[in-house]
């Protein structure tokens, strides 16, 4: 049977509401005008349109998306429950009310059942109408809701486990790579007078710092990585960087801002804020097409409306749009999945969205994308806001310039504390080469046991954070207890305990980021070293 469509406006104007569409199928004229009649009388605020059968709802439905149906269940061609699931099938998440004869209240039951949110008996319409369609929105509206609130959790719980992963295999590559760096560093000391043996360690150590690289990114998804959020002018800062990003993106492309310039400080890593830019300049870059187009960056506050898995609170709001060819459906699920790219195998190694989303969930904010394919692409990232003046102490350098090369020698005493015998053994070669006195232990408590029958002074404890049979933040107190004044550096793959995060990011103790190359160690652990020598020392008695 043909389609037959109408439009027809209630007489009353709406007033509260805001006017809506509501599909009616039904293929008896005089039922039709019946509904009709009921929604004039309680001043229904819809438009409605009308279809005779579920060949027709499906052509309709095909271009649009009604806020409400309401359908007969017997049609001429779709009978009982039936014309629900089909309906279902079209429109899955439409507010539906099934209508029915007094004899088929049984099947509107199962059509609840079947996901219809209710269900009407035609005679029984007088007074219930507009009542049971608003129920059944709001019904669907809380059902969606519900649905996306899941899907948000799901999908949250899917990242951790990911990330949770990731950050495992990073700890490892990085153990790997503090191995392979050092040893290339000091081949190619040793190799002075050998120049294909040079250009052989040189192939080394890029390959080793390429994985570097890569490592990062896995530590940024995993939330591992070892942040120094301070209070920043988010506006300021993207003013400042807009030049960086432009050449980014490259001359064909547009880039527009709209900063807000009375936000307060959102408290974010000032450099992780530059490194996420640039990932999505470069996502944006690929993105757009060949003839050019144009990346809006927009900074205001976040509105109330936000997506599922935003929570309330204060945030700042920073959008990203480019106007280029948007993202499959398909893929949308997957963009922050480490190693996920849909570049060519030589176009990127799919860890730059991975980093971006880790990196902003570690610092307390959310990341949504949408998109429409052949159209546009939009990452909104929402922000936390400083509490109070959020101040946090920068890198602890003890106001003293950092050493030069020729100057990171030393005589000092070190404790090395790490569980890897590998790592342990070249960091102790390094620093003994460097002329330090070093006392090694492969966890916590072998160092606790080799600081008491040592009666010498211990100037500087280096301890790996993630070590079995030990709980760092302990460790290192006790430590500090028995040594007043003793200087701590931790290095890790990753900063796991919150303890150990937290006094780096005060300053209470010196962090290197596993791998590291002898001159990095060095230069930490002089920096450290000369700050102590500014204060009296402490000697065990």
């Amino acid at each position: 049977m043909a389609a037959r469509t109408s439009a027809k406006t209630s007489s009353t104007e709406p007033t509260d509401e805001q006017l809506d569409t509501l599909l009616l199928i039904e293929d008896d004229e005089l039922d039709a005008q019946m509904v009709r009649r009921h929604l004039r009388k309680e001043s229904a605020p819809f438009t409605v349109v009308h279809v005779d059968s579920l060949q027709g709802a499906e052509a309709w439905l095909a271009e649009h998306t009604p806020s409400i149906i309401l359908a007969d269940l017997n049609l001429l061609d779709s009978t009982g429950v039936a014309t629900v699931t089909a309906l279902r099938a079209l429109v899955s998440d439409v507010a539906l009310v099934a209508l029915t004869g007094t004899a088929d209240e049984d099947t509107g039951v199962q059509a609840m059942r079947q996901g219809a949110q209710e269900y009407l008996v035609k005679e029984q319409l007088e007074g219930q109408l507009l009542r049971t369609v608003r129920y059944a929105k709001e019904r669907a509206r809380i059902e969606r809701a519900l649905k996306a609130s899941q899907q948000a959790l799901i999908e949250a719980s899917k990242q951790e486990a990911i990330g949770r992963l990731a950050a495992k295999v990073a700890h490892d590559l990085n153990n790997m790579l503090t191995l392979i760096l050092p040893c290339a560093d000091m081949l190619r000391m040793r190799l002075s007078d050998d120049a294909e043996g040079l250009e052989d360690v040189k192939m080394i150590a890029d390959a080793a710092r390429r994985s570097q690289s890569l490592v990062k990114g896995l530590l940024a998804f995993g939330r591992k990585q070892m942040l120094r959020p301070a209070p920043l002018d988010l506006s300021d800062l993207l003013s400042q960087f807009a030049p960086m990003l432009s050449r980014t993106l490259g001359e064909s492309i547009q880039l527009v801002t709209e900063l807000s310039d009375r936000l307060p400080p959102i408290l974010f890593d000032a450099s992780q804020m530059e490194l996420i830019l640039v990932n999505l300049a470069a996502n944006a870059r690929e993105a757009v097409k060949a003839g050019g187009g144009r990346v809006l960056l927009q900074v205001d506050e976040a509105p109330r409306d936000r997506p599922p898995g935003v929570p309330k609170g204060d945030f700042a709001r920073l959008i990203f749009e480019d106007d280029g060819q948007g993202i499959d459906p398909e893929v949308l699920p997957r963009l922050f999945e480490p190693f996920f790219t849909t570049r060519p195998a030589s176009g990127g190694n799919g860890v730059g969205l991975a980093s971006v989303y880790g990196v902003i969930r570690q610092s307390g904010g959310h990341i949504h994308v949408d998109s429409a394919q052949g159209e546009w692409t939009r990452f909104t990232l929402y922000l936390p806001f400083a509490k109070g003046d959020g101040a946090l102490a920068p890198e602890d350098t003890r106001g003293l310039p950092p050493p030069s090369l020729d100057s990171l020698n030393g005589t000092e005493r070190i404790l090395v504390v790490e569980d890897e015998p590998g790592v342990r053994s070249v960091v102790v070669r390094a620093l003994r080469q460097a002329g330090y006195s070093v006392l090694d232990a492969g966890n916590g408590p072998e160092a606790l046991a080799l600081e008491m029958v040592t009666e010498r002074e211990i100037h500087l404890m280096l301890s790996d954070v993630v070590m079995p049979q030990t709980n760092t933040g302990a460790f290192v107190a006790e430590m500090c207890r028995r040594r007043p004044g003793l200087q701590v550096v931790l290095m890790s793959g990753y900063a796991a305990d919150e303890t150990i995060r937290h006094g780096v990011e005060l300053g209470e103790h010196g962090f290197i980021q596993k791998p590291f190359t002898p001159p990095d160690l060095l230069r930490q652990l002089r920096i450290m070293l000369d700050a102590q020598h500014e204060q009296p020392r402490a000697v065990k008695a």
